[in-house]
């Protein structure tokens, strides 16, 4: 029953969702719900995940529509074939890297990078959806910024009607969210919408709909690959990858943990492999793990990857019997539900932490943000990987304690040792009361990375001096903060937590990990007796 609540609910959400997406990628809906049909079947029969949710997402979304305005134009036969082509492409340098066992190449792409990356993306997202939400024609749809400063320059030709539908949706969304986080928002806002346009003539008034919606099933097609095409998507291809295997792995793996479920990283390439090549080749556009759906799949009851099939069977059921009452769907209020979707991608509090905790991380956020907005997604999250690098590069030669033999794995942090190499076993635990607070700081922390994997709730209640906070559930997408080739002491308040965190990490390679049982709760007992 969980499964099919799961599946039903997830359901409810990614059909409004798929035809925004679509929309933002300057695709016709049917095709962001094509996206949500075949590629979370085939997902949930390779992929490792019991409870990710794969879909059309919004910094995909960008990056296709970044990637094809210079190769056809929007609303062209051509710009169709090259959507199904890039996300044939995705699948393919997906299942070249999950066979190969190179799951761990994805981090090449930096946690502050990627921080930067998605929250200047939701801001290019934002501009993009401005024309829609004030109903102003004829901006232009081939930059962001471009669109935004003729929504600027042309405020005077607000359609009031368009602006009340986008402003009632965006009040909804927002209001449901926080009031009533169970329903379906976007369900509502779609039906809403549409009830209002038809009781309220809307039509007469000039409030743009996405029009009919074909009620055709999706269909197996090769599509027409061109050469051309192919060498200007190569890039977009292997960005696209990267941003989303990192993405779908990070709330995969802190969702799978909680359940008891081990990731499989090099799966987890083959089943979004499955997911995309199935995308390109039933008429969609490339697709990966979103993490609010997947959030919503988990608290609803999701324990299986049948929980994926119950959301295509919802979506497929939705193309077949109801998409024609999508025809009276403003496009308001699907850029209400993009804005509302992409404003959580800004993450403030994350970026504070990093600029605040180290400058060379400070500095790949600061060039991931300038760079996607001043040089567009593709080349801004390039040349914000490379800065990242040479930073971390600088690091590495100025450590006096790196050693030759293993520089190269140093520099090269996703090059992982080989099997005969990996440690075995788990890590040995310490005993926070065989080892007094002063013996333990001079005979453990020495030269060491100490790290509290509690949430920083808990810390600001106290915490050692010296420790880096890194939640247990941001231990996977945050890694790459961690030094393998180093010691690594984990602490939390119980030892729990600290524990899974040095399994994790001793399965990721890491050398010489310390869990620090007992934790903070032992720690104060200890200091308490020597009083």
């Amino acid at each position: 029953m969980g499964d099919l609540a799961a599946g039903l609910t997830v359901g409810a959400m990614l059909v409004p969702q798929a035809m925004a997406y679509a929309q933002l990628a300057g695709l016709p809906p049917e095709v962001g719900l094509y996206s949500a049909t075949i590629p979370l079947v085939l997902y949930a029969l390779f992929g490792t995940s019991r409870q990710l949710a794969v879909g059309p997402v919004a910094i995909v979304s960008l990056l296709t529509a970044a990637a094809l305005a210079p190769v056809a134009e929007i609303g062209t036969e051509e710009y169709l074939v090259a959507a199904s082509v890039l996300a044939v492409m995705v699948g393919v340098v997906h299942l070249v890297l999950g066979l190969g066992r190179l799951g761990c190449i994805v981090k090449l792409l930096s946690h502050p990078v990627l921080v930067g990356f998605t929250g200047a993306a939701a801001l290019i997202i934002g501009m993009s959806q401005l024309s829609h939400l004030f109903g102003i024609t004829g901006a232009p749809r081939d930059s962001p910024d471009r669109t935004a400063m003729f929504v600027i320059e042309h405020l005077g030709q607000t359609n009031p009607a368009t602006l009340a539908i986008g402003l009632g949706s965006l009040i909804c969304l927002v209001g449901l969210k926080r009031l009533a986080p169970r329903v379906p928002a976007a369900l509502v806002v779609v039906a809403g919408s549409i009830s209002a346009f038809e009781l309220g003539d809307l039509g007469g008034r000039g409030v743009a709909v996405i029009g009919e919606v074909p009620a055709s099933l999706p269909t197996f097609a090769i599509p027409a690959i061109d050469g051309s095409i192919v060498g200007s998507l190569v890039g977009t291809a292997v960005v696209i990858t990267l941003i989303g295997v990192m993405e779908s792995t990070a709330v995969a793996t802190t969702v799978g943990r909680r359940h008891g479920h081990t990731l499989d990283p090099n799966r987890e390439l083959i089943g979004l492999g499955a997911a995309n090549l199935g995308a390109g080749l039933f008429g969609g556009y490339p697709v990966t793990g979103g993490l609010s759906r997947t959030a919503v799949n988990d608290q609803a009851g999701a324990r299986s990857q049948l929980a994926s099939i119950v959301t295509a069977a919802v979506v497929l059921t939705t193309i077949g019997l109801f998409t024609p009452l999508f025809a009276s769907l403003p496009n308001a209020a699907l850029a209400a539900i993009i804005l509302s979707a992409v404003a959580g991608l800004i993450d403030l509090d994350e970026a504070r932490r990093i600029v605040r905790s180290d400058p060379g991380d400070a500095l790949a956020l600061g060039t991931a943000v300038i760079a996607v907005l001043a040089a567009g997604v593709e080349r801004g999250v390039l040349i914000a990987m490379v800065v990242a690098w040479l930073v971390h590069l600088v690091r590495v030669l100025s450590r006096p304690e790196s050693r030759p033999g293993r520089i190269l794995t140093e520099i090269f942090p996703y090059i992982r040792v080989r099997p005969a190499e990996q440690p075995t076993g788990k890590a040995q635990p310490v005993t926070l009361t065989n080892h007094p607070v002063d013996q333990y700081e001079t005979q453990l922390t020495e030269g060491a990375q100490f790290v509290d994997v509690r949430e920083p709730d808990e810390v600001a209640g106290g915490a050692l001096a010296g420790t880096a906070n890194i939640p247990l559930t941001q231990l996977a997408q945050r890694i790459d903060e961690l030094d393998p080739t180093r010691r690594v002491l984990l602490l939390c308040q119980s030892g729990g937590r600290s524990a899974k965190a040095s399994d994790f990490l001793v399965g990721m390679g890491f050398s010489d990990v310390v869990n620090l049982e007992g934790g903070m709760s032992q720690l104060d007992k200890s200091r308490a007796a020597r009083r």
